[in-house]
């Protein structure tokens, strides 16, 4: 599925269901990741809340993907998109990537990326719930 039917199929959801809430403003996101290693593949689509530090973690496969938003007043944001090779044994150096793209609260955001030898591609929504 491509990341424009992504956006297509599920910003109408997500517009109904976070204008209906009435709760505190908190931070949802809407996203798809993929990452190619060497032609393994690793994906998520998924629709969670970020985590008490406001951040968006996934394992897929041998990798942790970790996406930080950070917010300014007017609805812009940059997302902090940092890529980790879990290792088997605490000696092991696991080596961080990690990249910032811009996007604004409500409105699709899309990037590509090298992270040393992985390609990672995504499709993320973020969204403030009870506002």
């Amino acid at each position: 599925m491509s990341h424009a039917s992504v956006r297509a199929a599920w910003g109408a959801a997500v517009l109904a269901l976070f204008t209906s809430s009435g709760s505190a403003a908190a931070l949802r996101a809407n996203y798809e990741v993929t990452l190619d290693d060497g032609g393994k593949t690793y994906s998520i689509r998924t629709s969670q809340a970020a985590d008490a530090s406001n951040r968006f973690v996934e394992e897929l496969g041998p990798f942790k993907l970790e996406m930080i938003p950070t917010i300014q007043s007017n609805g812009a944001y940059a997302l902090d998109v940092s890529l980790t090779r879990r290792v088997s044994s605490p000696a092991a150096v696991a080596p961080v990537y990690s990249k910032s793209f811009p996007g604004a609260l409500g409105g699709p955001l899309e990037f590509s990326a090298q992270f040393g030898e992985i390609q990672a591609t995504g499709a993320v929504v973020l969204h403030r719930t009870g506002e």
